[in-house]
């Protein structure tokens, strides 16, 4: 006796051999409405707007699972792996079950429905998943890394339980319709196609529509009622075509034979792991594209919803056309083989033809014309895979529900593993040229295998594997996508020299040298710049990001940082700061900083203080109840996808939870991203969870809003940065600050400016987040320019000068920073509050002198004496202007008095100053105690610096004395990140030579080459340009600089050393032919 599976397989081939009766258990009434063209009109329409629907709430639920989850790419894949895996059910189920089905169209329509109400519970399921996240892994000491496996698993039965069933419902859907639309064998490719083809279609709609329209105007929750409308819409479509065919039955008076009267299909193909290694190709492939075509797109999520469409309208294509052509085994074998074969083909030609054509800074459109050109053409034969699939699979009309149920389920279970291969492994691993040959390889192994499988022809098997081999020939040719890799760069004259390059889960991480420092990018988007050991001392913005709100909060002693970048914030955080959590989503950056600890010139990640966290940074605080006095937020660009979620109001609520009573809070954001409406939203959603807000420019469209509970006060108010600064002068005077003026100066808006520009935007939240749709990714919002002139009426530093005593501000020290920097309009506003008329000449005569003309400003000077003889800034400024003269004992009867007047650290300097010039330096080092006691805002401070590091240099030159050296390099250091010039810096490098640091010799060279090429690039007129007798000059200082670099360079050809050596010989050839 024959067991029930083989009486199943004989029925079925009974059947095969009976075929020629193709419509022998179709009963005449179902041939005749799948042949109504208005009713099969219907079902496309309908199938479509599945579709449609389907990929709207796939990005619109990852959006909102992300919120929850995070963006880490361990919750990522769990989440799309748990999305994927309820459509793989989905089919299964339906192949399982339909021969139990009699009203197909029915059950449709009741799944439509099943999907818009399950759809409409997910936001409150993720709310009760949140509660449930928190009580089981929240309440942890401290922030904890992603990849736990308690965690992990909790992500993945999480999002198979909230979006299981309409998941599962939607994996249902092509079967089902397949089992009513195909009544023939000729049918089943053409009708599969057109099924697979018309849904996939709508789900590139869904795709660019949910982007460009649904959730940047109406938000993620309208987004999903769009969703449910959608399927509701759906829904009753099914029900009154249901009602239409029922009807059309009735007329027609026949007896319908019941519909489980069907002969079942074979349990297994043997290309169902064929189209399950097909999946996993597909995903590989789009992975691949979209981690690519991210450095010319940026990494929006305009980007990742254009890649995706192309990557269906490809399918969407593909699966039509090749069901039209699939009219019998044969031709599905055919199609079958040549598809695989000709994706490896057009994947190969499409990463080979695009290093021809970057469009870094081409306009949207033209990038989305660029990705369709690129992805569709292989997409399109990876699409028809599935109709032809499931034309290899069965030959009978009645079997191709289950078929085709069976054959998208291996094929989506391919899929899952694809991605997560892809994203974990394979690209991290093998990076994308590997990877691509390895997809081509796959490609290849499938075309041959159903090739071998389906029993063809020796002659056709050898062909087979004869183009199988010139694939694998190919993937020789397949090296690193520089070009797109360094899309980002292409402006720039040179891209500097690859330290380190490493493909991570979620991003490519690069790090280049150029100028003496390393510049690391994500996806080619600029992250953080890292200076070399031995560099001097630099003002940079990254530093302030620890370093100012630190000054607010002078007994801080914990801090959070969102965003390691280059780990230059964390350079900023004072010594009292004893406990630093630092949160990175992405290892390769934490990589890339460790391939630089060696030659970095401070490493804070060596620090005891430091704990680094390798995790998303919402989930990470979600999860621990510990908290800090200061948390600086850092993140990405508000357009990416791993960091959009940073700068809502939900996320601003979570951080606030962590701060302790009085903490701050710093929001970075760059102004080039965005326009005065998205800086007042980014306002208003700070000012919703603080009560004190300000502003501050530390850099040229770098801003920083500090916020609080209480007030702020660094430089106003109690004024805590004075606290902060005298207890802690060495560390921030490194970072540029020799007084309380150099913060004032950064200030842009004060709390009460803020809150009034504040009232009248919006708040930006997860539902509704502006600034990741509408973020100027161009950067072409507001320049420095912009801001002036937006925010100079509000200027806070003016409205302090106003009052009587001016907080204790130096206003001259604030004009002269602000000159230095070419902020002429604002220093000409901080003149405008000046009443006294000495006070006025003199803000006058600072600004003409640093315009070049220093005859008017002599005369301006001596004007504002004529007002008031004993005004010091005046007397001092004059003083400045005839150094010269003074060395030489040539000065004016005028300026000797005032020189005779000056007492305490001015009059020292003075002297020390003729005794420089005339190179007694053994009287200078006797004033060295008076020069220290100069106050650093003083106009006299850079001359006292420099003349207590000249006497050390030639004490040490003298005696070879490397420890003199070593001071003098500490006491120049100490003003250089606030006040540099060509000369201070060939003084440092004498320092580096002599205190045998060749590091900090080779470094400060470095600085001065780059200086002296900047100024022959200007004007010789302008005033920083390079006349001939300073360049007469600076060259022959530089000769005596390159002997030594020569003589520390002897046979090295490479190296930092060599470089600095070479640049400088380049360098005076331009000089000389100036």
């Amino acid at each position: 006796m024959k067991n029930p599976t083989q009486n199943k397989n004989m029925v079925a081939k009974a059947h095969n051999k009976s075929g020629k009766n193709k419509t022998q258990t179709m009963s005449a009434s179902r041939r005749l409405h799948s042949s109504n063209f208005l009713i099969l009109l219907i079902i496309g329409v309908c199938f479509f707007l599945s579709g449609f629907s389907a990929l709207i709430y796939q990005i619109a639920w990852l959006k909102n699972l992300s919120s929850i989850f995070g963006t880490s790419h361990i919750a990522v894949a769990t989440v799309l792996a748990a999305y994927m895996a309820g459509l793989a059910l989905g089919a299964g189920l339906a192949a399982r079950f339909i021969t139990t089905v009699k009203r197909p169209i029915l059950l449709y329509g009741v799944l439509e429905g099943i999907i818009a109400i399950t759809a409409l519970l997910v936001p409150t399921l993720l709310v009760a998943t949140q509660l449930m996240l928190t009580y089981l892994y929240g309440g942890q000491g401290a922030p904890v890394s992603s990849g736990g496996l308690g965690q992990t698993l909790f992500y993945l039965i999480a999002t198979f339980i909230i979006l299981g069933v309409p998941t599962t419902a939607m994996g249902a859907t092509l079967p089902i319709l397949s089992r009513y639309v195909v009544t023939k064998t000729d049918d089943i490719g053409p009708r599969i196609g057109w099924l697979y083809g018309v849904n996939t279609l709508g789900a590139v709609f869904g795709t660019l529509i949910a982007a460009f329209l649904l959730l940047p105007y109406i938000g993620l929750l309208l987004t999903l009622v769009v969703g449910a409308l959608v399927n509701g819409l759906i829904f009753v479509l099914a029900i009154s075509l249901q009602k239409k065919i029922e009807k059309l039955e009735r007329k027609s008076q026949e007896k319908t034979r019941p519909d489980t009267d069907l002969k079942p299909a074979k349990v297994f193909h043997w290309v169902m792991p064929l189209i399950f290694v097909s999946g996993l190709v597909s995903f590989i492939l789009e992975i691949f594209w979209t981690r690519l075509l991210a450095h010319i797109f940026g990494g929006t999520i305009y980007a990742f919803s254009v890649m995706l469409a192309s990557f269906l309208f490809g399918i969407a294509l593909g699966g039509y056309v090749a069901g039209r052509f699939t009219l019998n085994v044969n031709c599905a074998k055919a199609i079958f083989i040549g598809s695989q074969i000709l994706t490896a083909v057009l994947s190969f030609l499409a990463f080979w033809l695009i290093h021809f054509w970057v469009p870094t800074t081409a306009p949207l459109l033209l990038k989305v014309v660029y990705a369709f050109c690129v992805i569709t053409p292989s997409a399109f034969f990876i699409g028809a895979s599935f109709p032809t699939a499931v034309r290899l699979a069965t030959n009978i009309p009645e079997q191709v529900a289950h078929v085709s149920g069976r054959i998208y389920a291996w094929n989506t279970v391919g899929a899952i593993f694809g991605s997560i291969a892809a994203g974990f492994f394979i690209l991290p691993i093998l990076g994308y040229g590997p990877t691509l040959g390895l997809a081509m390889l796959l490609n290849g192994a499938i075309a041959l295998a159903c090739m071998v499988l389906s029993k063809p022809p020796r002659k056709a098997v050898i062909a087979t594997v004869m183009v199988v081999g010139l694939l694998g020939v190919f993937t020789q040719f397949l090296h690193r996508p520089d070009k797109i890799l360094y899309a980002q760069f292409a402006g720039q004259q040179t891209r500097g020299e690859e330290v380190y390059y490493g493909v991570g889960r979620s991003a490519t991480v690069m790090m280049r040298e150029l100028d003496g420092f390393y510049y690391i990018s994500s996806n080619g988007l600029s992250e953080s710049a890292v200076s070399r050991k031995g560099a001097p001392p630099y003002n940079l913005s990254q530093k302030w990001l620890a370093g100012l709100p630190a000054l607010a909060r002078p007994d801080a002693e914990t801090m959070l940082v969102i965003g390691l970048g280059g780990g230059v914030a964390l350079e900023g955080a004072p010594p009292h700061i004893s406990d630093i959590d630092v949160i990175e989503l992405e290892p390769e950056i934490l990589r890339a900083n460790r391939s630089i600890s060696h030659v970095r010139s401070k490493n804070p990640l060596l620090e005891a203080r430091t704990n680094l966290i390798l995790n998303d940074a919402r989930n990470a605080i979600m999860l621990t109840d510990k908290k800090y006095d200061i948390i600086v937020s850092q993140p990405s660009h508000p357009w990416t996808g791993a960091a959009a979620n940073l700068y809502t109001q939900e996320f601003l609520a979570a951080a606030k939870t962590h701060l302790n009573d009085g903490g701050v809070f710093l929001q970075w954001i760059n102004s080039r991203f965005v326009d005065q409406e998205l800086l007042n939203v980014l306002m208003k959603t700070i000012v919703n969870q603080y009560e004190f807000v300000e502003l501050y420019r530390p850099e040229a469209e770098v801003l920083f809003f500090v916020a609080s509970d209480s007030p702020i006060d660094i430089w106003d108010g109690v004024q805590h940065g004075r606290q902060a600064f005298s207890e802690n002068y060495k560390h921030y005077n490194q970072l540029g600050m020799r007084g309380l003026e150099d913060v004032a100066i950064m200030a842009l808006l004060d709390n009460q400016t803020i809150h009034r520009m504040a009232k009248k935007s919006s708040i930006n939240t997860d539902d509704k987040n502006k600034l990741a749709f509408f973020s100027k990714y161009n950067a072409d919002g507001l320049t420095n320019d912009d801001l002036s002139a937006l925010f100079e009426k509000y200027d806070p530093l003016a409205k302090v000068l106003r009052t009587p005593d001016r907080r204790g501000l130096d206003v001259f020290y604030i004009a002269e920073q602000m000159l230095r920097h070419d902020a002429f309009k604002r220093a000409e506003l901080i003149g405008s509050v000046l009443d006294d008329p000495a006070e006025k000449a003199t803000m006058r005569a600072l600004s003409i002198e640093y315009e070049g003309d220093t005859q008017l400003a002599l005369e301006l000077y001596k004007i504002a004496l004529n007002y008031d003889p004993n005004y010091n800034p005046a007397q001092l400024g004059l003083l400045r202007l005839n150094l010269g003269s003074l060395a030489q004992k040539s000065i004016s009867a005028q300026v000797a008095k005032i020189a005779n007047e000056q007492i305490g650290a001015n009059r020292s300097v003075l002297e020390a100053w003729v005794f420089g010039a005339s190179g007694d330096f053994e009287k200078v080092a006797n004033l060295d105690n008076n020069l220290a006691g100069i106050t650093p805002t003083s106009i006299l401070y850079p001359i006292a610096v420099k003349l207590r590091v000249d006497w050390r240099i030639v004490v040490a030159h003298a005696q070879k004395d490397q420890d003199i050296a070593a001071e003098a390099l500490e006491i120049l250091d100490s003003l250089l990140a606030n006040y540099w010039s060509t000369d201070l810096y060939l003084t440092r490098a004498w320092c580096g030579y002599l205190s045998n640091q060749p590091d900090v010799f080779v470094e400060s060279v470095a600085v001065v080459v780059r200086q002296t090429r900047t100024r022959l690039k200007s004007s010789s007129g302008s005033n920083e340009g390079l006349n001939a007798d300073d360049a007469r000059e600076l060259a022959a200082r530089l000769q005596r600089i390159l002997s030594v670099l020569v003589n520390m360079s002897k046979g090295e050809q490479s190296g930092r050393t060599a470089m600095v050596r070479d640049d400088l010989q380049n360098l005076l050839v331009q000089i000389t032919r100036q």
